[in-house]
């Protein structure tokens, strides 16, 4: 009979040998799993939805892990354009959540859902659903304050979409408040709510709130999540047009300008977000008639964001289109209008009332 330190030695002894064969055995069987998400991370919509579709299939998950999985699926097959699988996703997810008796799953669930509807524009949706997150995560106990914060923005952006103004603005002030309860004055997720509500104060025209709102959103992304952040570039272009529609454009040109100058300090910075930040400036240099500054800010973002297609080139398109016209150049002119409107056509009707907005052809009458 062994004796008990005997015992304990060969135990440990055991455990030592068994740990690292566990720990293989344990990623080995969540290989797809962790492959799955890493991809969603990274914006690979494919190859995220080919893990998760075999995480699913290799074996009877738990209610609630196959909910997660149900759910980055759905999130997977929105990024690759295929709402109506999305949907069906997650109306399947939905539907286990519910005979789960989870209410937290089903808000996870919902979380997504709105994401979808809002980047698909079906804004009457979305404001269901973050009515419904609301009132999911009040249940809860206790409920998540930080949930019910972005719920709030969420259903604040939904009715913003559908242009209800007055109710939006409601719905992004309680957004303001719960996320400083929730997050904290001076985190990101405040600084959103507060962007949010900076942009419908200023499409509602009460300019003054809008930029005290939009600069403290600006204080805030500027130190999280950083000074050349995506968030940090739209409060600036937000608060530039709000100075702008008020006849402020050496206020707004200031406020690009410092925006420009620390990104061409910051060695190895974000080479798209400089571009981006130079072209938002070179559209007020074009609004305020200031043409070769505009020009010689517009050459080099146009190379770095030519393989993007995205708004900020289109912008930058027919921004340059703007100079070259002004130069007396209408061949050039007209080659840029073509190559933007050669781009998707949701992104060329997108830009083209937004160019038309914040471009104005200089009156030379």
């Amino acid at each position: 009979m062994l004796s008990p330190t005997r015992a304990l030695k060969l135990a440990i002894k055991a455990a030592a040998w068994a740990t690292p064969h566990i720990q293989q055995w344990h990623r080995d069987r969540n290989l797809n799993r962790t492959e799955a998400f890493r991809h969603i991370e990274c914006g690979n919509w494919s190859e995220a939805e080919n893990f998760f579709g075999e995480a699913l299939a290799e074996r009877n998950h738990a209610a609630k892990p196959r909910i997660e999985l149900l759910t980055g699926l759905a999130r997977a097959q929105s990024g690759s354009g295929n709402r109506a699988a999305a949907i069906q996703t997650l109306e399947a997810a939905s539907q286990l959540a519910a005979s789960s008796k989870n209410l937290f799953s089903q808000s996870k669930v919902l979380q997504t859902l709105v994401d979808i509807q809002l980047g698909e524009g079906d804004f009457a949706g979305a404001e269901k659903t973050a009515i419904e997150i609301d009132r999911l995560e009040r249940n809860l106990v206790p409920p998540s304050q930080p949930n019910i914060a972005i719920a709030s923005r969420k259903l604040g952006i939904a009715l913003r979409g559908a242009q209800r103004h007055g109710e939006s603005i409601i719905a992004l002030e309680r957004a303001v408040k719960f996320s400083e309860q929730a997050f904290g004055a001076k985190h990101a997720e405040t600084g959103n709510s507060c962007a949010e509500l900076g942009a419908v104060l200023a499409e509602s025209g009460d300019h003054p709130k809008a930029q005290k709102t939009l600069r403290r959103a600006l204080e805030i992304h500027r130190e999280d999540p950083g000074p050349l952040s995506t968030e940090a570039t739209d409060d600036m272009a937000q608060l530039a047009s709000s100075l702008a529609e008020c006849g402020q454009f050496e206020d707004a040109v200031t406020e690009y300008e410092r925006l420009v100058a620390l990104g061409e300090r910051q060695i190895g910075g974000d080479r798209k977000a400089r571009a981006e930040a130079q072209v938002r400036l070179a559209a007020l240099y074009v609004q305020s008639g200031r043409m070769s500054q505009a020009r010689d800010l517009l050459l080099p973002s146009l190379n770095a964001l030519r393989k993007t297609g995205s708004f900020t080139y289109i912008l930058a398109l027919e921004a340059m289109a703007c100079v070259e016209e002004d130069f007396g150049r209408f061949k050039a002119a007209q080659e840029f209008r073509d190559e933007a409107a050669s781009l998707s056509p949701a992104q060329s009707q997108d830009s083209e009332v937004t160019a038309e907005e914040s471009l104005p052809v200089p009156d030379r009458t």
